[in-house]
């Protein structure tokens, strides 16, 4: 759990998990275990006092599944008054392990960069910037998943054959070292 004061804006982060587990267990079972942690998500974002922002990864959309998106669309126009209605950007890269945010401010623009992944060009990491208006002026907030284990997060950054590192990265960095830099130069 996160919680950072910038100026007079309150962002809240927590690993959460849409398509993995979170820390209330649920049974196996698709549809239903999603429902429960959407709903379990808007009570820990309500005891978490309606935050200014909100943002979330491992959000999913397939169609073969239901949609963690839209179970959260849903909630929007009841969740903490209302407030973050509206002011929701959504990463639809690949419609899994998406990131996704909630603004009770206005959004003023959004953009998507792929980050350099074991996996690519099926599956790729991705780093979403969303700037927000502000009373004290625009704020920019990063959201993303960097790799993990399960996909090659400390394998060197020139392991895979026909994906070499990128211009920033240093050939001796893993995925996730050069996933970092290319957040920070975002």
């Amino acid at each position: 759990i996160g919680r950072h004061l910038s100026g007079a804006v309150e962002l809240v982060g927590r690993g959460w998990g849409l398509a993995g587990a979170t820390q209330k267990q649920f049974a196996p079972g698709g549809a239903h275990d999603t429902r429960d942690r959407v709903d379990l998500l808007f009570e820990w974002i309500a005891d978490a006092g309606c935050p200014d922002v909100v943002t979330l990864q491992e959000v999913i959309d397939l169609t073969t599944e239901i949609s963690g998106r839209q179970l959260i669309l849903d909630k929007l126009a009841t969740a903490c008054g209302g407030q973050y209605e509206g002011q929701t950007v959504y990463a639809n890269v690949a419609d899994v392990d998406e990131e996704m945010l909630l603004s009770s401010h206005p959004i003023l623009s959004s953009q998507v960069l792929e980050l350099h992944s074991f996996f690519a060009p099926g599956f790729t990491r991705h780093v979403m910037k969303v700037t927000i208006g502000h009373p004290q002026g625009p704020i920019d907030i990063y959201t993303t998943h960097l790799a993990s284990s399960s996909d090659g997060a400390t394998n060197g950054c020139d392991t895979v054959s026909g994906n070499p590192c990128p211009a920033e990265c240093l050939v001796s960095m893993t995925f996730r070292e050069c996933q970092s830099v290319q957040l920070v130069n975002f």
